[in-house]
């Protein structure tokens, strides 16, 4: 175990999560739930390179035992402890997984609003590209190469349309969230 976590620290891009688990509370009487915090190094190629811990709790002070000293990207879903705890600790660059970004817009989308299908139409160009790069099984250089070239552009058209409706939507509308 210590041995997976020191190696899984000394990664530059870790994947977090948390789930949940309901267990006996043998104080309480009844049962009670608990989370399985997942350490992750994404495609590290090694054996061993997923680590579970168990906390009563969902509280960003469980990433102080998950995360101990480590510096680097941390992806996560975008649950408020991941921040909470990153504004603490310095070296900490949290990236956010499209898959949660676009499920917001896809819900908005399907209760009516509109304005939440031009991000999904600009989030489906970037997984059409992700999706190419894995059909090729293009090497890290090529990866790099286009997704500068391809993907880039993309971020920065997303970024105008997201600032746009920032000024037409309030920040409680499906679309604003």
């Amino acid at each position: 175990y210590k041995l997976t976590h020191e190696k899984l620290l000394a990664k530059d891009v870790l994947q977090a999560d948390e789930s949940p688990v309901r267990y006996l509370d043998p104080g309480r009487g009844k049962c009670a739930t608990g989370y399985y915090w997942g350490l992750h190094a994404p495609r590290s190629g090694e054996k061993g390179d997923i680590l579970f811990q168990w906390h009563p709790s969902r509280r960003a002070a469980c990433l102080d035992d998950l995360l101990p000293r480590y510096t680097g990207i941390v992806q996560t879903d975008g649950y408020a402890a991941y921040d909470s705890w990153a504004s603490k600790n310095p070296g900490i660059t949290l990236a956010a997984c499209w898959a949660h970004a676009r499920r917001k817009f896809h819900e908005a989308l399907k209760t009516g609003h509109p304005l939440a299908a031009a991000p999904l139409r600009h989030i489906q160009r970037l997984y059409q590209i992700e999706k190419t790069l894995r059909q090729t099984r293009a090497g890290p250089g090529e990866r790099t190469r286009i997704r500068q070239a391809d993907t880039v552009p993309i971020l920065g058209e997303l970024h105008q349309t997201l600032l746009g409706l920032q000024r037409q939507v309030l920040p409680r509308n499906p679309v604003g969230e």
